[in-house]
This record gives C-alpha cells, structure tokens and sequence, in this order.
C-alpha cells in the first residue's frame, strides 16, 4: 500500500482508494474501459512522489527548494560560463518572470548566483552561477543521481528495463503533447 504525505499536507491516493474506484466503476459502468483514467491517476501520484522527495532532498542536503535546485541545474547545463539571461531562465523552467526574480533573490541571498551586466544588451544582465552555486549544482547532480526516490525504484529494473521506461516516457508524453495542441 502506497501512502505517503506530500509537501503541501495532501494525502496521496492509497492503493486500495484506486482498487475502490476501479471496482466502483466497474459496478455502475462495466461498459467502460478505466484504463487511461487510472493511468492518469497513476502518473500524477509518481508525480507528487517524484516532486515531494525532489523537493525534501534539495531541502535537506542544500537547503534550498527543488526550484530553486532547478535553476542552478538551468545554469549549470548552460556551461561556462554558467549564465542566461532571466527570460531564457523562465523559458527553460516553464516559470514567470516575477517567480524567476523571487528564485533568483533567494540564490543570491544565498551566494549561489549573481547578477552581472550583459555585454549584448546594455539594460539587460545575465544571472550567473557562482563558484559557490556551481560547486551545490555538481554535489546536488551527485546526490540526485544517487539517492533519489527514483534511483531507488528503479533499482529492480534491469537496464534494457530502465530503457525502456524512459522511452514509454516519452512516448506517452510526446502524444499527451500532440492531443493536447489539437484540443487547444
């Protein structure tokens, strides 16, 4: 049985509450095929799993949110010399431009990044990853790999297994992504 408590005090579904809706349906509606409204179900919980341990990771070894960990990872993967300009940062994170600032205030405050005027753009500044930010972003890129909630899950996989759940993946995200353009 799956319980667990995500960051934001909401209890998880549990394995006998999906039994329950399963069964539930099947009575009033066994014309239905549940299928992918159980997959769905199932996809946002390894969501909040994946999230909450991402998040109490970060918090625990850095000491810094899983966001905030997000945008030292944007800045790390940029290479030398470790820096974007705040609209590609909120690009790549899929955040606005006010919770960029607010992050990246936070990792300022904390010597984890700086501001530094770019040279393209006269008004404009780059945020730049420290020596400091860069050392948390390697360690953090060490951790992760080693000590994630999904490293442990997938342990029981073999590796042509690991493979191959990483390409239904993305697969199943690439036609999520593909219906949802064509209802939009």
């Amino acid at each position: 049985m799956i319980k667990r408590v995500s960051k934001d005090k909401q209890a998880l579904v549990t394995d006998e509450q999906i039994a329950d809706v399963r069964l539930s349906w099947k009575k009033e509606r066994p014309d239905i095929d549940l299928t992918n409204f159980l997959v769905g179900v199932h996809i946002v919980q390894m969501g909040r799993i994946i999230d909450t341990a991402y998040h109490n990771l970060c918090r625990a070894h850095f000491g810094i949110s899983g966001s905030e960990m997000r945008m030292l990872f944007a800045l790390r993967r940029a290479g030398k010399p470790y820096c974007r300009r705040p609209t590609d940062l909120f690009k790549s994170l899929l955040l606005t431009s006010g919770a960029v600032t607010k992050q990246v205030n936070r990792l300022i405050k904390q010597k984890l990044v700086e501001r530094l005027p770019d040279p393209t753009y006269a008004a404009g500044f780059l945020i730049h990853l420290t020596p400091r930010g860069l050392k948390v972003a390697d360690e953090a890129a060490d951790v992760l790999t080693e000590h994630s909630v999904l490293t442990h899950a997938m342990r029981s996989f073999s590796p042509a297994e690991r493979l191959q759940v990483e390409q239904l993946c993305q697969r199943l995200l690439h036609e999520l992504e593909s219906a949802f353009q064509h209802e939009a």
